[in-house]
């Protein structure tokens, strides 16, 4: 529908590119007429999202995260279970919950991975209980506090490149806050002393090699909570 007035003009031909005129241009030789400017199909554009461009972010909040010692860990190439009625087993699983643990807070989680290791399976309630119980009284132990909580650093199964391929892993180094610089290695009440005292000194010598001062060494037996300090 159009107004009289315009009408008029469409017929006559006559300032057809007035005011009144919605259009831009008028051909009345081909009998045509043009609204606006050609356009060209766009070719649409996809919308793949990736990694690297989300559709929606989340917040995943605080978790935890630690190395897997052992590749074969949780596999099903090893079907024996831990027996806690087994010294060595025993050993095995504190000696391994205390390599997840880098101040006092980090317990439960480490006990909770144990809890849901596979080899894990045929252990009760009470056997996860009676670990948590020892790993608790380990680092709360006056004598061995500063090994977990208020030091300067630490590592944990670090290795100690001595020449070739060859290394050494003690269980934990520990910069104090006193000055100190502590080898600790773990042990269970069943392991004869006089080895582990050697490779224990071997550790501590290792350190000053590489030019640490105020270096010692201790054996802590994780079964009993006995300390015993290495000494030349």
């Amino acid at each position: 529908m159009c107004t009289p007035e315009f009408c008029h003009e469409l017929e006559s031909g006559d300032n057809l590119s007035g005011s009144m005129s919605p259009y831009t241009y008028f051909s009345f030789a081909d009998e045509t007429i043009t609204i606006g400017s050609p356009t060209i199909p766009q070719a649409k554009e996809k919308s793949e999202k990736t990694a690297l461009t989300p559709g929606e972010l989340w917040d995943m909040g605080e978790y935890y995260t630690h190395t897997q010692r052992n590749i074969w860990d949780n596999t099903t190439l090893e079907d024996k279970y831990y027996n806690i009625e087994d010294a060595r087993d025993r050993g095995i699983m504190l000696h391994d919950t205390m390599a997840n643990i880098l101040t006092v807070k980090d317990v439960e989680v480490a006990i909770n991975s144990l809890r849901h290791s596979k080899k894990a399976k045929e252990l009760t309630a009470a056997d996860i209980s009676e670990i948590h119980a020892i790993i608790m009284d380990r680092v709360n132990d006056p004598k061995a506090a500063g090994w977990f909580e208020g030091y300067k650093k630490v590592m944990i199964e670090r290795p100690i490149a001595i020449g070739g391929d060859d290394s050494r892993r003690p269980d934990r180094v520990v910069w104090t806050a006193d000055g100190y610089i502590d080898v600790i290695d773990f042990k269970s009440g069943n392991q004869k002393p006089q080895r582990y005292i050697k490779q224990v000194k071997e550790y501590v010598g290792l350190m000053s090699m590489l030019g640490y001062k105020n270096v010692r060494g201790f054996l802590y037996y994780l079964d009993t909570g006995q300390i015993v300090k290495i000494t030349d």
